[in-house]
């Protein structure tokens, strides 16, 4: 066998596919849509370190998206000025956003696994990846609702799945590229043509699959709505300079003045406050 799906399965599928199996057989009427829940919601929680320094990390470059509009403005004749700016800006903030996209792609092969789990562990008796001690199931109960979870579901589940993605990617931060076109019109299908897509996916999957995704949405916009309230925003350059209040008329005649006479010229001088 390959290392690393060997690595793979001995750290994560085995794992993974005895918590599903021990959750049946725990919950009464050994019910594999309450298991599926259980499961979603222990493996999010188990990655949340992770998940709330990369959804925090997201927000810092919402909020500095306006001083990085303005950099790549300013810049937009020397691409080497205008990389170094940014980067000196991300400095700044303690920003790196390499670390975001690592921090997301350590889930990935987690989310395959579970895949594979709920494919897998519902549709044929794998005993092979068992412990000694995890309890052996006969028979579990694979309706859920009315929905028949090893089953496609062509309604309910995938419509379930689009609105509770959709959700999700509206409290998500969004980085505004200034008048990038390409980036806004990626954004536009990331709003509203990726949560449809799903539900096409999703229709086509043994319903246990929606039901998890669903329930990992539930999770990521709690998760995210707790991150907006809690991180502190940081306010860029740019915003500060906005929200700064004019000088009235007053203050501007308020300001002390000096004059200076030479050589029978008299000069007013405004000082600097």
């Amino acid at each position: 066998m390959n290392p690393i799906k060997s690595l793979l399965k001995t750290i994560l599928l085995k794992p993974l596919y005895n918590i599903l199996v021990f959750l049946m057989w725990a919950i009464p009427g050994h019910s594999v849509g309450w298991a599926i829940i259980l499961l979603t919601i222990l493996v999010r929680v188990l990655l949340l370190p992770t998940s709330l320094k990369a959804a925090r990390l997201q927000k810092k470059l919402q909020d500095i998206a306006p001083d990085l509009a303005a950099l790549r403005e300013k810049h937009k004749d020397d691409k080497k000025a205008q990389a170094q700016a940014v980067f000196d800006l991300h400095k700044q903030h303690g920003i790196n956003p390499a670390g975001s996209c690592v921090l997301n792609l350590v889930q990935i092969p987690i989310v395959f696994i579970l895949y594979y789990v709920f494919r897998i562990g519902l549709t044929t008796a794998r005993f092979d990846l068992l412990y000694s001690f995890t309890p052996h199931l006969n028979q579990f109960n694979t309706h859920f609702f009315g929905i028949d979870l090893l089953q496609p579901d062509k309604i309910m589940l995938p419509l379930i799945v689009a609105l509770s993605q959709f959700a999700f990617v509206q409290v998500m931060p969004t980085v505004s590229s200034g008048d990038d076109e390409t980036a806004k019109l990626f954004q536009w299908q990331f709003k509203y043509i990726f949560p449809i897509m799903f539900a096409f996916i999703a229709a086509k999957l043994p319903a246990a699959l929606p039901l998890y995704l669903v329930t990992s949405n539930a999770f990521g916009i709690a998760q995210q709505i707790y991150v907006n309230r809690t991180t502190a925003p940081v306010v860029s350059a740019v915003t500060a300079a906005v929200a700064l209040p004019a000088p009235s008329a007053t203050e501007v005649l308020a300001k002390p003045t000096q004059v200076i006479e030479k050589k029978g010229v008299k000069v007013t001088v405004r000082k600097k406050s």
